[in-house]
């Protein structure tokens, strides 16, 4: 197995997180696009991936397979916008800076 190495250089607006996470999905991510449009996909650090239909259970998966803060979760071939947070031990999603338990599809608006 090939190991690649993200490396953050420039923190600007986004924090390092955030960076990475792009990061992974440019190199794991994008080449889904063709393919898999439209669903859901969490990326390992080490490059792993989980694709699905539903936001839900490929977050559970990912969560069980590689642990809270060690994968990257976006909606293949859209944008994010937003961002998660706990509240009352559950993940919501904050849209436009409100904490809500539904935001459309996900992370793609």
């Amino acid at each position: 197995m090939t190991t690649t190495t993200i490396a953050v250089t420039s923190m600007g607006p986004f924090s390092p997180v955030v960076q990475r996470d792009d990061q992974l999905y440019e190199l794991y991510g994008e080449p889904l696009e063709a393919t898999h449009w439209g669903q859901f996909v969490a990326i390992s650090l080490l490059g792993e991936i989980i694709i699905g239909q539903s936001d839900l259970e490929v977050l559970k998966q990912a969560l069980a397979r590689f642990g809270r803060g060690n994968f990257a979760f976006r909606r293949i071939g859209y944008r994010p916008l937003g961002k998660w947070r706990k509240m009352d031990n559950k993940l919501k999603l904050s849209c436009r800076g409100e904490l809500t338990a539904d935001c459309g599809s996900g992370l793609a608006a």
